[in-house]
């Protein structure tokens, strides 16, 4: 207690050092702490299910179609679930994103996720109730009233947390569903769902209908004693083999089987990952630094504790006065640290992109508390006791000499392996920061394959989804269009399939002429779409070759024809002109669409690649319906284009309901939404972790220049010119730079693994990236040590000679 005292004492003798020494801290355990915060509540801790490490997720790939992902309609799950006996337990989640649902109780209408599920999938997940019951197997058979199960934040936020919520009725999307329970808190798979039903629940005509409702699903199993996922592959396999043509499963299809963690974090593990990596190298950063910082007090103090010594005190009394001083150093800088994690967690919060979402609750608890404390105790040992060490180890007739300099060899070469340290550090952070810098303008350069510019994405809600669609709504959308194109401020308003950056229709054509085993081997899955005449121009898609989709086109008894994109055209008929050629498929095998046009690719359906698409025109493909207007205006939107669309679904079609509006520039910036917020997030830990380090080599030369005065004021009295003092100097910087880069460039070589999965277009050896860290790093070493330089050539000759 006594050499706390003292402690406190000296810090108020020396404020601005010791408030340097806490910031410093404060900012490696304030990043610490947040990281793992973050990492502890969504990646640390499981969902409220049974044994979640017995979980797998399935879904299929086609490699020789270049599809990414295919999913299961429900043959394919029912076929999975009757006869896969390695998983003791199987259930459907939705593969392509939640749905709209609109709620319409009668007094306020408001819109709600919902997630339809196959199967019994709240029993094979193992989860119980917050209240009443869950969903069960005999909910999704034909015939089945519909219910449906509340999430937990949605039962608190819109129904006010009432129990008597359940056995109420909920209308969504025409149909009345009876509550029957809510799950519990910390449940959210899929992620941002707000209220889960059967896919047969919200399909009540599935039996009556003469097309079946088409569902695109993951699967999701539990693992039967003795499995693992090659066992589980393998069994589906082999099932579908056995019941070939059900589900469409086709020839060279391939299950993929893993861990249930991979769906339910995505690209999220990556992210924070590598947040916790950058903060923990911050804050051996900020440890480096409150080391010398508390090396140059222990310093100033080593002549006083040096005669204390030589009086017969223990030589441990310095060492336990830089603990003493490391220890309330640390205690401060962990209180300012939980004071920035606080204010780094609501900032995350703020700044995470929509996949996220569980960043949103994430708060300081017990176990983030119990680590700031732990990682400021080890703090205060690693600093003082280095510092300690350093110093203990002079002579006391070298601490009593006039100089009372303890920064001799030993010392200087520790405080130069600091330094050194501090630039490996700033590399290693700086580099990541770098690559995904790299990365998100490589993402932001790509051709979107239209203009976005003044272009609003407006979502639809369409009751003929998964059935004939009326040729009043086709013939509606016509209207509409018309209509909204009468008005000054729009340009053009064109009906697609289904939002951007979302999996719809997906099928495989054939080119006339090839035969069944051609197309199953080189065909790829087509996304098809429906369109008006006259929509590549309004959404400023190029035309490559051809013509675009006329007005007499879109005639119900007009020739049948289609417009390719140039990728499917190359794959279809390499070093060939495509004009002329036909194909067949989505549904009309028996008719076959001439090619009359050949548009630019874009990437409206997958961002980072161009997937083909086929344009059918919109009347003559009648069996799908739009659900998604793209409206571009003459200029900025001033108002909501969602509001004046409302208006004229209300005066044509009034059972269409408009759910919501996008810009298209958004929409295409989602993609790199986790990498540009990861590169934020590097690119602040990297620019802190290089202040740090320009402070150290700054403290560092700055405290080896005073102690070598002496020497340079005998070399400038023995000719030497002031201008090679400072090449001197900065030698030495730039040989601690020099090793503190290359060793952080090693350490960030072998460390690009946990940046892989985020990088696009970019190695994790990028040139360019490890030229520029490295060159900007070491300039900005001597920059920091130019001061000291210029110092050491001050050194008044005459002064020194005096002095001897």
């Amino acid at each position: 207690m006594l050499e706390m005292r003292m402690a406190v004492r000296r810090l108020r003798r020396r404020p601005v050092s010791g408030a340097a020494a806490a910031l410093t801290l404060a900012l490696g355990i304030g990043a610490v702490t947040a990281a793992f915060a973050a990492v502890d509540a969504t990646l640390l801790r499981d969902l409220p299910v049974r044994r979640q490490d017995e979980l797998v997720v399935v879904w299929r790939l086609i490699p020789a179609r270049g599809a990414l992902k295919i999913p299961f309609g429900y043959a394919g799950f029912e076929v999975v679930e009757r006869g896969v006996a390695s998983l003791s337990g199987v259930a459907g989640v939705p593969s392509t994103g939640l749905y709209t649902a609109v709620v319409d109780p009668g007094d306020e209408t408001y819109v709600l996720q919902q997630a339809r599920v196959a199967g019994d999938l709240f029993g094979v997940l193992g989860v119980t109730p917050a209240r009443g019951r869950l969903l069960t197997r005999a909910d999704d058979e034909v015939g089945a009233p519909p219910v449906a199960v509340l999430s937990y934040a949605a039962w608190r936020s819109r129904f006010a947390a009432d129990p008597r919520v359940i056995g109420t009725l909920l209308p969504m999307n025409d149909v009345s569903f009876t509550i029957v329970g809510v799950a519990p808190a910390r449940f959210d798979f899929p992620r941002g769902t707000d209220v889960w039903v059967t896919y047969r629940g919200a399909n009540p005509d599935w039996a009556v209908s003469p097309n079946p409702p088409i569902v695109e699903m993951d699967l999701v199993g539990r693992l039967s004693p003795g499995a693992n996922p090659a066992i589980v592959a393998a069994d589906i396999a082999s099932a579908f083999a056995t019941n070939r043509g059900r589900d469409g499963f086709m020839v060279g299809a391939e299950p993929v089987v893993v861990a249930f963690e991979e769906l339910l974090f995505g690209v999220l593990r990556p992210v924070l990952v590598v947040a916790l990596a950058a903060a923990l190298l911050l804050l051996l950063a900020a440890v480096a630094n409150a080391t010398l910082l508390l090396l140059a007090g222990g310093s100033a103090a080593a002549h006083e504790v040096a005669v204390r010594t030589a009086l017969g005190a223990a030589r441990t009394q310095l060492v336990a006065r830089l603990l003493a001083d490391a220890g309330l150093v640390a205690g401060l800088g962990c209180v300012g640290g939980l004071v920035i994690a606080w204010v780094a967690l609501r900032v995350l919060a703020a700044l995470t992109p929509a996949d996220f979402a569980s960043l949103e609750s994430v708060a300081l608890d017990g176990r983030s508390l119990a680590l700031a404390l732990a990682v400021a105790a080890a703090a205060a040992v690693v600093a003082g006791s280095s510092a300690g060490l350093i110093v203990s180890r002079h002579e006391i007739r070298n601490l009593l000499a006039a100089s009372r300099s303890v920064a001799k060899a030993g010392s200087a070469r520790f405080q130069r392996a600091i330094a050194a340290l501090q630039v490996a550090l700033t590399v290693v952070s700086a580099v990541g920061a770098g690559l995904l810098i790299r990365t998100v303008a490589t993402m932001d350069r790509l051709d979107p394959g239209l203009d976005p510019r003044d272009l609003t994405v407006v979502d639809l809600d369409v009751p003929y989804w998964f059935f004939e669609v009326p040729e009043s709504y086709l013939l509606g959308l016509e209207q509409i269009a018309r209509d909204l194109e009468a008005r000054p401020d729009i340009i053009a308003v064109r009906p697609t399939l289904g939002p951007p950056l979302q999996q719809r229709l997906e099928v495989v054509l054939r080119a006339e002429g090839q035969t069944d085993e051609e197309q199953r081997a080189n065909n790829p899955y087509v996304a098809v779409d429906v369109v008006l005449p006259g929509h590549f121009q309004a959404m400023g898609m190029p035309l490559r070759r051809g013509r675009g989709i006329t007005e007499a086109d879109d005639l119900p008894n007009a020739d049948p024809v289609v417009v390719l994109d140039e990728v499917l055209a190359r794959i279809l008929w390499p070093g060939e002109d495509p004009l002329g050629k036909r194909i067949n498929g989505f549904g009309y095998e028996d008719t076959w669409f001439t090619v009359v046009g050949v548009v630019a690719a874009t990437r409206y359906r997958q961002f980072l690649n161009l997937h083909p698409r086929a344009y059918y025109p919109l009347r003559r493909m009648g069996n799908q319906a739009p659900s998604t207007l793209l409206v571009r205006t003459a200029g900025p939107p001033v108002g909501s284009v969602a509001g004046v669309v409302r208006e004229a679904f209300a005066r044509v079609d009034p059972q269409v309901r408009v759910l919501g509006e996008e810009r298209m520039s958004d929409v295409l910036r989602r993609p790199a939404a986790s990498r540009r917020f990861a590169a934020s997030v590097l690119l602040f830990f990297a620019c802190v972790t290089l202040s740090l380090a320009a402070l150290g080599i700054y403290g560092v030369f700055m405290v080896l220049v005073q102690d070598r005065t002496r020497e340079m004021g005998l070399r400038l009295a023995l000719g030497a010119q002031r201008l090679g003092i400072v090449r001197l100097v900065l030698a030495g910087i730039l040989g601690v730079a020099a090793v503190g880069a290359g060793a952080g460039l090693i350490v960030a070589l072998w460390s690009g693994r946990l940046l892989r999965s985020l990088l696009y277009g970019v190695l994790p050896t990028d040139p360019p990236t490890l030229a520029v860290v490295l060159l900007g790093t070491v300039l900005l070493a001597l920059l920091a040590g130019l001061v000291p330089a210029l110092q050491a050539s001050r050194v008044d000759p005459a002064v020194t000679l005096r002095s001897e």
